[in-house]
């Protein structure tokens, strides 16, 4: 639907936003509202498992200041005339090339 939609494939920029999009619709409907409050309390009690995410996380789970520690980073490295994935092991298409040519 993504690459449809804008023509590119997903980042790490637009897969973050697009779990964030699917971490809030999730809250909403174990919210069963749109009210804020309840909205609040259905994201602080989340515990997404990571196999339910397009990201290779551990798990989406906020901590008290808010943050999902679970989230780690995807790495890009322009290679080859093409952006590849080089982190997480798990997601990598090819291997870091340092330094750089």
């Amino acid at each position: 639907m993504y690459k449809a939609k804008s023509g590119k494939d997903f980042n790490d920029y637009s897969s973050r936003q697009f779990m964030g999009l699917i971490v809030m619709a999730e809250a909403i409907n174990r919210a069963k509202s749109t009210d804020g409050d309840k909205i609040r309390e259905a994201l602080v009690a989340t515990d997404l498992p990571g196999d339910q995410t397009i990201m290779p996380w551990k798990r989406v789970k906020f901590d008290e200041s808010g943050q999902n520690n679970d989230a780690d980073p995807v790495l890009l490295q322009y290679n080859g005339g093409k952006f590849v994935t080089i982190f997480p092991p798990q997601a990598a298409v090819a291997e870091a090339v340092w330094p750089m040519p």
